[in-house]
């Protein structure tokens, strides 16, 4: 990693990688405005001016990493805000540029580390789609929920904290839906009610499979080994069973 060597006033160059602390301020220049090829010699004059020595400037290629890694952390970390919380809502806006759709997400809910009334609203990306009617953006939120979560399962973090979230737990903490007047708005409010009815009946199915006991009537589903032939009955037997008229009727063979 790339550190500052106590008494020394020199970034350390170990392991081939930056410290957390020198991608931050990496990603606060480049959201600043700071074109991404002069982030290097940006930070080698922050340095100086600071009597720190930064012996490697900072490619473009990997201030562009350091952006791609501080967007799925960032991902992460709304990911586990959704599954520590109680309730969320969700929001939408979308406009056209050059006959291309763009759709902004959000998220509200209650930090529940930061004290108990601590509001936040998340920014869940801002997506392109073909066009902005309900359908698709109701499938554009069942793609983001399932992407969140997948990369949330995936991830070192939950793993060490063994801590998962499936979309069927994001629309059971789904409350409400915020919008504008517009029709699609109301139209994509239904679908999104639809969908967590859907999930909810889901769940409810899944949670009555794991907690029923075992039908004992199952077992007759089971292909049995074939049993021993039995021994031909008496015909008096038969004859006494079904009748001689019915014992009569039938053919010489089945006799």
């Amino acid at each position: 990693m790339l550190k500052l060597t106590e008494g020394s006033g020199t970034l350390d160059w170990q392991n081939s990688a930056y410290a957390n602390q020198f991608c931050a301020i990496t990603r606060s220049l480049v959201l600043a405005g700071c074109a991404q090829d002069s982030v290097g010699s940006v930070l080698k004059a922050m340095g100086t001016a600071f009597g720190v020595s930064v012996p490697k400037s900072m490619s473009r290629h990997t201030v562009g990493w350091v952006m791609l890694e501080g967007g799925i952390a960032s991902q992460i970390q709304v990911t586990h805000e959704i599954n520590t919380t109680q309730a969320i809502m969700i929001s939408s806006n979308g406009t056209s540029y050059h006959h291309v759709y763009f759709t902004s997400c959000h998220v509200a809910l209650r930090m529940t580390w930061n004290g108990p009334d601590a509001h936040v609203v998340h920014l869940l990306g801002v997506d392109s789609s073909v066009n902005h009617t309900a359908d698709t953006q109701v499938e554009g939120w069942k793609e983001k929920v399932q992407t969140l979560t997948s990369l949330y399962n995936e991830s070192p973090f939950s793993q060490c904290n063994a801590m998962e979230l499936s979309p069927l737990d994001v629309t059971d903490k789904l409350k409400g839906v915020s919008g504008d007047h517009s029709s699609d708005q109301l139209k994509s409010f239904c679908r999104l009610s639809d969908w967590k009815k859907e999930n909810i009946y889901t769940c409810l199915g899944s949670q009555k499979l794991h907690h029923t006991p075992p039908n004992p009537v199952s077992n007759e589903s089971i292909p049995q080994s074939p049993t021993p032939a039995q021994p031909p009955a008496d015909s008096d037997a038969i004859i006494q069973s079904y009748g001689k008229q019915a014992f009569d009727a039938l053919p010489n063979a089945e006799q």
